[in-house]
């Protein structure tokens, strides 16, 4: 990747969290919300023969904890003027 590149996401604090904030090097941790209040997102999709996707049902709900302050913190400065937040 070129640029200036952040993750932005959130994890429960559950074991799926923790494996997952594992897997990626230290210095995305800084990025990475760790909540209490909503468990590791986790989905399941359903493919039809031809590969395409036919349904996704998931709990998506710590992404709510993802917030424009808390993105301009993770980034020192302000960058964001919205977020949307799909659920």
């Amino acid at each position: 990747m070129y640029g200036n590149v952040h993750l932005i996401t959130a994890v429960g604090n559950d074991r799926n969290g923790e494996y997952i904030r594992q897997l990626f090097p230290k210095h995305c941790d800084s990025s990475i919300i760790k909540t209490s209040d909503y468990a590791t997102c986790n989905f399941s999709l359903l493919h039809d023969r031809q590969g395409d996707c036919r349904i996704i049902v998931g709990d998506m709900n710590a992404i709510q904890a993802i917030n424009p302050e808390w993105v301009s913190r993770v980034r020192g400065e302000s960058i964001l003027d919205f977020c949307c937040i799909y659920y």
